[in-house]
Protein backbone atom coordinates (compact mmCIF):
# COMPACT_ATOMS: atom_id res chain seq x y z
CA UNK A 1 0.00 0.00 0.00
CA UNK A 2 1.39 3.34 -0.95
CA UNK A 3 1.48 5.65 1.79
CA UNK A 4 2.60 8.91 -0.16
CA UNK A 5 5.34 10.90 0.23
CA UNK A 6 7.61 10.98 3.36
CA UNK A 7 7.70 13.95 5.80
CA UNK A 8 11.31 14.74 4.43
CA UNK A 9 10.08 14.47 1.14
CA UNK A 10 7.43 16.67 1.51
CA UNK A 11 9.40 19.30 3.21
CA UNK A 12 12.06 19.09 0.13
CA UNK A 13 8.73 19.53 -2.37
CA UNK A 14 7.34 22.47 -0.24
CA UNK A 15 11.04 23.72 -0.65
CA UNK A 16 11.04 23.85 -4.24
CA UNK A 17 7.59 25.21 -5.12
CA UNK A 18 6.76 28.41 -6.05
CA UNK A 19 3.29 28.86 -6.60
CA UNK A 20 -0.48 27.52 -6.73
CA UNK A 21 -2.23 29.05 -9.76
CA UNK A 22 -5.84 28.68 -11.11
CA UNK A 23 -6.51 28.55 -14.68
CA UNK A 24 -10.09 29.06 -15.92
CA UNK A 25 -11.54 26.57 -18.35
CA UNK A 26 -10.45 26.83 -22.23
CA UNK A 27 -7.13 29.24 -20.97
CA UNK A 28 -3.50 27.67 -22.03
CA UNK A 29 -1.49 26.59 -19.02
CA UNK A 30 1.59 26.69 -21.41
CA UNK A 31 1.77 27.87 -25.23
CA UNK A 32 4.29 25.89 -27.77
CA UNK A 33 6.87 27.71 -28.33
CA UNK A 34 7.00 30.22 -25.35
CA UNK A 35 7.71 30.10 -22.05
CA UNK A 36 11.27 28.48 -21.88
CA UNK A 37 11.33 28.51 -18.00
CA UNK A 38 12.66 26.23 -15.45
CA UNK A 39 9.54 25.78 -13.86
CA UNK A 40 6.83 21.68 -13.78
CA UNK A 41 3.68 22.22 -12.62
CA UNK A 42 1.27 19.32 -10.96
CA UNK A 43 -2.12 19.20 -11.70
CA UNK A 44 -4.13 18.99 -8.55
CA UNK A 45 -7.55 19.65 -9.81
CA UNK A 46 -8.99 19.51 -13.17
CA UNK A 47 -8.03 18.24 -16.78
CA UNK A 48 -6.48 19.72 -19.78
CA UNK A 49 -5.67 18.99 -23.31
CA UNK A 50 -2.05 18.61 -24.61
CA UNK A 51 -1.97 20.50 -28.32
CA UNK A 52 0.71 20.46 -30.72
CA UNK A 53 0.23 22.38 -34.00
CA UNK A 54 -2.91 22.75 -32.99
CA UNK A 55 -3.54 18.86 -32.60
CA UNK A 56 -4.50 17.41 -29.29
CA UNK A 57 -1.64 14.85 -28.69
CA UNK A 58 -2.72 13.72 -24.91
CA UNK A 59 -4.74 14.72 -21.79
CA UNK A 60 -3.42 15.66 -18.28
CA UNK A 61 -5.89 15.09 -15.58
CA UNK A 62 -5.11 15.78 -11.21
CA UNK A 63 -2.44 13.44 -10.07
CA UNK A 64 -0.46 14.25 -13.12
CA UNK A 65 2.58 16.53 -13.81
CA UNK A 66 3.55 18.32 -17.17
CA UNK A 67 6.09 21.04 -18.35
CA UNK A 68 9.43 18.99 -17.38
CA UNK A 69 10.80 18.58 -20.69
CA UNK A 70 11.35 21.72 -21.21
CA UNK A 71 12.85 22.36 -17.67
CA UNK A 72 14.69 19.78 -17.68
CA UNK A 73 16.33 20.87 -21.09
CA UNK A 74 16.17 24.16 -21.23
CA UNK A 75 13.94 25.19 -24.26
CA UNK A 76 10.84 26.78 -25.04
CA UNK A 77 7.74 24.77 -24.46
CA UNK A 78 6.88 21.26 -27.28
CA UNK A 79 3.08 21.99 -26.79
CA UNK A 80 0.62 24.38 -25.71
CA UNK A 81 -1.53 22.79 -22.72
CA UNK A 82 -5.04 24.07 -22.76
CA UNK A 83 -7.67 24.14 -19.97
CA UNK A 84 -10.56 21.96 -21.02
CA UNK A 85 -12.36 22.67 -17.11
CA UNK A 86 -10.84 25.06 -14.41
CA UNK A 87 -7.90 23.59 -13.05
CA UNK A 88 -5.61 24.17 -10.36
CA UNK A 89 -1.72 23.81 -10.95
CA UNK A 90 1.24 23.61 -8.54
CA UNK A 91 4.00 25.13 -10.18
CA UNK A 92 7.43 24.21 -8.84
CA UNK A 93 10.85 25.11 -9.92
CA UNK A 94 12.77 23.12 -12.53
CA UNK A 95 16.68 21.44 -12.19
CA UNK A 96 19.04 24.27 -11.19
CA UNK A 97 21.54 22.40 -11.95
CA UNK A 98 21.03 20.77 -16.00
CA UNK A 99 24.44 18.69 -15.50
CA UNK A 100 22.51 16.36 -13.68
CA UNK A 101 20.93 15.51 -17.03
CA UNK A 102 23.99 15.24 -19.24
Amino acid sequence: MDRGPSDEENTALMAIQKAAKRYPKDSALLTQGHDAANEIFFMTKGTAVVEVQGNVVGTIRSGEWFGELAAILQTPRTATVRAVTECDVLVFSGPQDTNLYE
